[in-house]
């Protein structure tokens, strides 16, 4: 099932990298400017498809190695926005709400919580429905949580802890390997956090993912909410 999953998530960005390669070199000066940049777009989004699966692949290496997780004190607002930068290309969907930079320190692995939260981040985009990916922040006792919130059909609850599993998938007619919220639950324990989906706490219809991480130090508020 993962050599399956694993050729699949390599050969699609892989297609649309060489039909659009193969259409600028044989088409050359035929195509419009506004073709052109449109297929220079996709080169460059589907390459950082491929160099992020790549990096999702070579943690998990690390982490099955049994090779120790180390840790390091992190600012969860440096990793947020990294997060996004990377998911730029998929994130069309407007992100409202910040981390507040400063106001939290954790004890994680860089590498490991970043891929983590690009995971989830993507995950939304592709499942959120149409309206805005929201993030907030808060330090309750001697965890952080960061919460990223979608507008799509949400999570049935039976089946919340199910979407953590590898290859579980909701919906089979969907984009995806069932393997993005697997990874980044398993990156997130790996720095002694945790990862949980729950519904909307407005009432809406979407999901929410609370990633907790141990706190490094004392925060200046235990209840904080970061708005945009």
């Amino acid at each position: 099932a993962l050599l399956s999953s694993v050729s699949h998530d390599l050969r699609t960005p892989l297609t649309a990298i060489i039909a659009s390669a193969s259409s600028l070199a044989d088409l050359g000066d035929t195509l419009s400017p506004e073709a052109r940049s449109s297929l220079l777009r996709t080169i460059v989004s589907e390459g950082e498809r491929l160099d992020r699966f790549t990096a999702n692949l070579l943690e998990l290496s690390r982490l099955q190695s049994g090779a120790p997780i180390p840790t390091k004190i992190l600012d969860p607002a440096d990793i947020v926005v990294s997060a996004a930068t990377r998911s730029r290309a998929r994130l069309d969907h407007q992100l409202t709400g910040r981390v507040p930079a400063g106001a939290y320190l954790v004890r994680a692995d860089a590498q490991l919580f970043e891929a983590a939260v690009t995971n989830i981040l993507e995950n939304a985009a592709v499942h959120g429905g149409d309206g805005p990916i929201e993030i907030s922040a808060r330090a309750y006792g001697d965890q952080f949580e960061l919460g990223i919130s979608d507008h799509g059909p949400g999570i049935p609850e039976a089946e919340r802890e199910r979407v953590f599993d590898r290859f579980h998938r909701l919906d089979p007619m969907r984009p995806g390997s069932g393997l993005g919220l697997a990874i980044a639950k398993g990156f997130v324990a790996a720095s002694g956090g945790s990862v949980v989906a729950t519904g909307r706490q407005d009432g809406l219809c979407g999901t929410r993912i609370l990633v907790s991480l141990p706190l490094a130090r004392d925060t200046l508020s235990d209840d904080i909410s970061a708005h945009a």
